[in-house]
């Protein structure tokens, strides 16, 4: 990996981080303060409403921090990734930010309406505040389906004259399967860290007497924290299983595997495994072949959907092959062989194995952390319940004060996840067709040094604003 990309990616994630960090906290507040208001417009009981506003008013700071870290984001991945967005010329167009930007103004609208008349809590109130949830939400839909188009670009074609992509279809990048799968997956990620900062901060309420409502805070976040890290995990394994048919290097990172087989154990630490479940968790089936880093390379195995897989000399011979050709197409003969080779357009670029294979430790260790944060979280979490149900339970004081961090271990978990997915991508922008070398802009190394500065300082610029927002709500 070059130090130009290196730097690139790492002046990317810096505002990226901050801003799903954010984005997550807003949106699983959203819900927790979706359902105390609906309790209470249930029970009519006036300590649910100062609850209800209690967690309103974080919600209302996230929402705002979220939108902030939106900017720097935004503008460091337009400028720093140009040459990304001119060889996709349509996930750039006026129609996509345009799409964007109606649902992002009806977010704007409904957080208005919410706020209206903050001292009450009607029927229309809390229907606003379910439908500001949804709306929320959907604002990363788009960029969602973006990343999951550039993981598997089904329906992608190159235009012969200047290489840029096309597709043939919108709904194969917005109805994707992939699609789906992620924003779900992203959604029941966000339930769990609002649900997990619920219960963190009704820990602390506990611990001082400061809350009347944090013993139920603590039991129902709890659950419903347990209830998404399941889902999560659910809609997890069945991204997993797609992923791994289309970007089969980076489940085989993950793992470092070298040389695959059918049988293929899992590995959960170094020599400690369990047979089978590698190629259960890949293919579905005990007995499915799981390609290895080398087997990626060199090719020749059966793919889930038929057909040999070709090796990295063959891509790399059809990808040149195609840009000999692309000045000399007259015929539908030579359009077709055009269409068939240049979607290993991307090889061109990549002559030896060494540079197809990402750094495994990184992403060995981040799945670890990950799978590892989750199921403590869970067991926390349900010794959490266990010791306020049991009154007298001798460790109940001590699991209130481990719970009250565990919102880090909820963010280290997320975090971790959106590393796997994001960066488990190298060496390409988009599969098969656009190298990450090829894809960011070619500013000299003191140029992006002066802007990760300067972002660094924005996104701390941030955070300080944040946390005065926190002081002046008394929160």
């Amino acid at each position: 990996m070059n130090l130009n990309l290196t730097l690139t990616e790492i002046l990317t994630t810096v505002p990226a981080s901050l801003f799903w960090i954010c984005f997550a906290l807003a949106s699983g507040l959203l819900l927790v303060t979706a359902v105390i208001k609906t309790t209470f417009y249930i029970v009519r009981d006036n300590s649910w409403k100062e609850y209800a506003f209690y967690w309103e008013r974080w919600t209302n700071v996230f929402i705002r921090a979220t939108a902030m870290s939106g900017i720097p984001f935004v503008i460091v991945a337009g400028i720093n990734w140009a040459n990304l967005w001119r060889t996709v010329p349509f996930i750039s167009s006026a129609w996509s930010v345009g799409v964007e930007a109606v649902i992002i103004g009806i977010t704007l609208l409904l957080s208005v309406l919410v706020r209206k008349k903050p001292e009450t809590i009607t029927k229309r109130n809390v229907t606003m505040t379910w439908l500001l949830g949804l709306s929320f939400n959907l604002t990363l839909w788009w960029p969602i389906a973006v990343s999951a188009w550039m993981e598997c670009p089904l329906g992608t074609f190159v235009n012969a004259s200047d290489l840029t992509l096309g597709f043939s279809h919108l709904s194969w990048i917005v109805f994707s399967p992939l699609a789906a799968l992620k924003f779900f997956h992203m959604v029941a990620s966000c339930w769990v860290i609002g649900a997990v900062f619920l219960v963190s901060l009704s820990c602390r309420h506990l611990l001082q007497h400061t809350q009347e409502k944090a013993r139920t805070g603590i039991i129902a976040g709890s659950a419903l924290a347990i209830l998404a890290m399941v889902l999560t995990m659910c809609i997890g394994d069945s991204t997993g299983y797609t992923v791994s048919k289309q970007q089969p290097m980076k489940m085989a990172a993950i793992q470092q595997v070298d040389k695959g087989g059918k049988e293929m154990a899992f590995s959960i630490i170094g020599p400690v495994k369990v047979p089978k479940m590698l190629s259960r968790l890949a293919t579905h089936s005990n007995f499915g072949f799981f390609p290895g880093m080398d087997d990626v390379v060199d090719g020749g195995y059966r793919l889930p959907e038929g057909g040999v897989a070709k090796s990295l000399t063959e891509k790399h011979g059809l990808a040149n092959h195609a840009l000999q050709i692309r000045q000399d197409i007259k015929d539908d003969y030579t359009q077709q062989l055009f269409r068939y080779e240049s979607q290993y357009l991307g090889y061109s670029r990549l002559n030896s194995s060494a540079r197809l294979k990402p750094q495994t430790q990184a992403y060995y260790w981040a799945f670890r952390i990950m799978i590892g944060a989750g199921f403590l979280l869970i067991v926390l979490l349900a010794g959490l319940i266990y010791a306020l149900v049991q009154e007298k339970a001798p460790w109940r004081e001590y699991l209130l004060r481990i719970n009250s961090y565990t919102y880090l271990l909820a963010l280290c978990c997320t975090l971790c996840g959106w590393f796997i997915a994001e960066f488990g991508k190298y060496p390409w922008a988009v599969t098969d067709l656009l190298t990450a070398e090829a894809a960011v802009s070619a500013y000299p190394i003191y140029i992006i040094c002066i802007e990760l500065a300067v972002m660094l300082a924005l996104c701390m610029a941030i955070i300080r604003y944040m946390f005065r927002l926190i002081k002046k709500n008394n929160l």
